[in-house]
């Protein structure tokens, strides 16, 4: 998939990312059961991969911050 943004698209992006990632982090650290947790894991690794793509295409923009609970 080849989904062309803007510069503004792209820096709208990262803002969501970091925005969403910070909530599912908080969330994550509430979470009491097992089964959620480890939902909440896998959505926080997958957004956090898709930062991650979108930091080696966009280069030239501030980094989407990646901090890694394990």
């Amino acid at each position: 998939m080849n989904l062309p943004l803007e510069d503004g698209e792209v820096a709208d992006l990262r803002e969501a990312l970091q925005s969403y990632t910070q909530q599912l982090r908080t969330e994550l650290a509430h979470a009491d059961q097992r089964h959620f947790r480890a939902m909440l894991r896998e959505k926080l690794d997958r957004y956090e991969r898709l930062g991650a793509k979108l930091d080696r295409e966009q280069p030239q923009q501030q980094p989407v911050e990646v901090i890694h609970f394990h």
